[in-house]
């Protein structure tokens, strides 16, 4: 009998990816795709038969496989070939799921369309009914969710497939975010709506580290995977609670968590990158508490002013942008060599916008202009999930016709456009915030422009004052003329010559008696009570 046999698959590449061996009268499992599905016959082995059954047979289990036995210093070959084997049932399911979302989609979104521009024309009389809202947002969603988990029962890129199908069904949270018909929505949706973001970051964040711990499981055993879902989840879920009361406050503790976890995932870890990820996922928040500290304990005034909150958002933009840097900087040296690599990169830009537009969100809760967010509404409810629908179809057909995949993670096509539909909320947030807070924003600036923090500050500072009113008032007086400068002049103006007869007059009263120069200055005018009338004119202005 032979003492070495190995199945091994020829790639697009000529590499040989092994699929099952056979050593020492045991048989070890090949590489991830084939484990589970590839076995020997068991009763043959005795009789020399090393023949392969595959089970579960994929459409990228076309191509070549070599067999190769070895015993003793005899040595054979001999190479198998499989077919295209077509589209079975499952895969024309899928293209017929595909297909029906886009179709459901476009007439809804065409009927929902025709209502509203009828509702325009009859001056809002009329309300369009939430059903057909309720399908266009729920019905396409939901059978994409099935089309790719059809998907993955045919194919099995489960971390793909999990991702992509729970992106899908969950759109309904960013579509309502940004509908039309919020106030009309049921009290229950509404409450729901207050941490939409937070609640899809949530979901997502657990759905992937469901795969990262079935990952785990399969390829290190059940301690390490146990001590890592102890580890990970217990410390992440005291944060994720603590986001849906806090507003989002511990949302960038959470990215340097994911980033942990994915690091683990690659097996890179090592002591630089925990100090490293350690101190960005406490201090980075805690110069946010350090802020919030000092102004409320030194500056509350500073409360009422919009130009401080602007500068604060401000700020967090560029603190959210100093996170992401590291948390891709980081996340690129972990995953090097990692073939998930542009798929978890395309999940670690969703979590990082869906982080941001949950913080901004609580911030401020601003009216969008209606037809941008129409227009947001459409390309959520349609546009996405069109690019969605023809990929996977365009994937499955050309897969069948190849026997390898076109597109290496579905999730580089999926999640950016759900990227964009988040970044579009924010464009339209930023957008709205400034209309609503510009005006007072640039009379803010225009007090302190004109007086300084001399005027500004004491009108924060009074309780009993409205500080809009008040900078109105104050930039409608004139404006304060500008300060001369104290130069001397370069020639001096001689004297005239009746100065210089006072000047002598003076120096004759030099010779004088204290008691007639005493009587003589009597008859002379003095300026003591102008000058306090100048001073206390002064005061009052300076006030």
């Amino acid at each position: 009998m032979a003492e070495e046999v190995s199945w091994k698959k020829v790639d697009s590449d000529e590499s040989l990816i092994l699929v099952l061996l056979f050593q020492d009268n045991e048989t070890y499992p090949g590489h991830a795709s084939y484990q589970g599905r590839a076995e020997f016959f068991t009763t043959e082995i005795p009789k020399g038969n090393f023949s392969l059954r595959l089970k579960d047979v994929r459409t990228e289990d076309k191509g070549e496989y070599i067999c190769e036995a070895h015993s003793g210093h005899l040595s054979a070959n001999t190479t198998v070939k499989l077919q295209q084997l077509g589209l079975s049932s499952m895969h024309i399911l899928v293209l017929i799921l595909c297909s029906s979302a886009i179709i459901v989609a476009l007439l809804v979104s065409a009927v929902i369309l025709k209502d509203i521009k009828a509702e325009s024309s009859s001056l809002g009389e009329t309300h369009p009914s939430l059903t057909k809202h309720y399908v266009l947002v729920f019905v396409p969603s939901v059978i994409m969710f099935i089309a790719f988990v059809l998907w993955g029962v045919i194919e099995g890129f489960m971390s793909e497939v999990v991702t992509c199908s729970t992106v899908n069904l969950i759109r309904f949270i960013l579509l309502f975010k940004s509908s039309l018909y919020q106030e009309r929505l049921p009290d229950m949706v509404k409450t729901l709506m207050k941490t939409g973001f937070n609640i899809e970051y949530f979901i997502i964040f657990s759905v992937v580290y469901y795969v990262i711990f079935y990952d785990v499981w399969s390829k290190e055993g059940e301690s390490k995977a146990m001590a890592f879902m102890s580890i990970m989840c217990g410390s992440s879920l005291h944060m994720v609670m603590q986001s849906f009361f806090g507003g989002g406050r511990y949302m960038e503790m959470m990215d340097m968590f994911f980033l942990f976890t994915v690091s683990f995932l690659s097996r890179t870890f090592n002591q630089n990158a925990f100090i490293g990820m350690f101190a960005g996922a406490f201090l980075i928040p805690l110069s946010n508490w350090v802020i919030v500290f000092i102004r409320k304990k030194r500056y509350p005034f500073l409360q009422k002013s919009k130009l401080y909150w602007l500068c604060y958002l401000a700020y967090f933009f560029i603190r959210r942008l100093i996170l992401n840097i590291i948390v891709f900087y980081f996340f690129f040296q972990f995953m090097e060599n990692n073939e998930e690599r542009a798929g978890l990169l395309s999940v670690t830009a969703l979590f990082q916008l869906l982080g941001l537009a949950g913080r901004l969100d609580f911030f401020n809760k601003p009216r969008l202009a209606e037809t941008p967010k129409m227009i947001l509404y459409m390309y959520g409810a349609f546009g996405v999930l069109a690019v969605n629908s023809i990929t996977l179809a365009t994937e499955l057909m050309l897969k069948s016709r190849k026997g390898q995949r076109t597109v290496a993670d579905l999730r580089v096509v999926v999640l950016p456009f759900e990227c964009v539909f988040v970044l579009g909320w924010i464009v339209l947030w930023s957008h709205a915030y400034w209309t609503v807070r510009g005006k007072r924003i640039k009379t803010e600036v225009a007090v302190c422009q004109r007086y300084g923090c001399t005027r500004y500050i004491p009108i924060l500072k009074d309780k009993d004052k409205r500080p809009m009113k008040a900078f109105e008032r104050l930039l409608m007086q004139p404006a304060p003329p500008p300060a001369e400068l104290n130069t001397p002049p370069e020639n001096p103006p001689e004297p005239s010559p009746e100065a210089e007869t006072e000047i002598d007059a003076l120096e004759d009263t030099d010779t004088k008696s204290p008691g007639q120069v005493q009587q003589n200055d009597s008859h002379l005018p003095t300026s003591s009570g102008r000058a306090d009338e100048d001073c206390e004119v002064e005061t009052n202005a300076g006030v």
